[in-house]
């Protein structure tokens, strides 16, 4: 075995190539301690020492570290190993070692990860993510099966669409330079009762505010109608899903 090249990841840190194909990362120290150098022979005992006593240890404490940090799945895992640079053989051995444990179960995190984050999220959003994640579509789908109530889903989207008209409303006035609510301006273009006489608008001034507020309760009318278009598709869904056909 010849070592074809070592290049630099960091200062203390080498990349090293042997035959051709990255082999694994060292330490400067252990580039020493091995006599790894450019050109030179490798012998396959040493590579296998190195492999064992050095990558796959410093592995296995890597992957303790990040599980310890948070719960992962296994994609998550193999994922972050690989961004650590460690062969794929070793990462291997390593999600067996720690799977031995216990310590990687992706249905408990699947299952944690919906129950913590549903009330924010529609299935939709959360089926995704867990699919990002490296949880499989059948995997994910028991998952919401086993964590959502008949209710719940449309519990949810109404807090979400809900949310999202609020935070449209806030948007559009804001966009009108406007701090009252649509409704109470549209009730009395006239400031409130009390301010001084001086702070009265002008005609054109006072013109230009209604076109604003008429403009806005155009787009609200708008948003609500989108609103409501979205909760009638919602029935229409839970409706066939309640039939024998849908059910199926």
């Amino acid at each position: 075995m010849i070592v074809t090249r070592t290049e630099t990841v960091t200062s203390a840190k080498y990349r090293v190539e042997v035959d051709g194909e990255f082999a694994f990362v060292l330490y400067k120290k252990e580039l020493d301690r091995f006599g790894i150098r450019e050109n030179e022979e490798l012998s396959e005992e040493t590579y296998h020492r190195i492999k064992k006593e050095v990558v796959l240890k410093r592995a296995k404490l890597r992957a303790m570290h990040l599980l310890g940090d948070m719960d992962r799945t296994r994609a998550g895992l193999r994922e972050k190993l690989r961004q650590n640079m460690y062969p794929e053989d070793v990462i291997d051995e390593v999600i067996a070692y720690v799977d031995s444990f216990g310590y990687l179960n992706d249905d408990r995190y699947a299952e944690n990860f919906v129950l913590s984050h549903k009330a924010q999220k529609s299935r939709k959003e959360l089926f995704a993510l867990l699919n990002a994640k490296g949880i499989s579509p059948e995997q994910a789908g028991r998952t919401m099966e086993s964590c959502y109530g008949e209710d719940e889903e449309k519990e949810t989207i109404c807090r979400i669409l809900q949310k999202k008209k609020i935070d449209s409303l806030n948007e559009l006035q804001k966009g009108a330079g406007l701090s009252a609510s649509p409704t109470a301006s549209a009730k009395g273009n006239e400031p409130e009762t009390g301010q001084p006489s001086e702070n009265k608008l002008s005609y054109e001034a006072q013109k230009e505010l209604n076109k604003k507020i008429k403009k806005l309760e155009r787009q609200v009318a708008d948003c609500e109608a989108s609103i409501e278009e979205t909760e009638s598709a919602i029935a229409i869904v839970e409706a066939k899903m309640a039939t024998p056909e849908g059910a199926s």
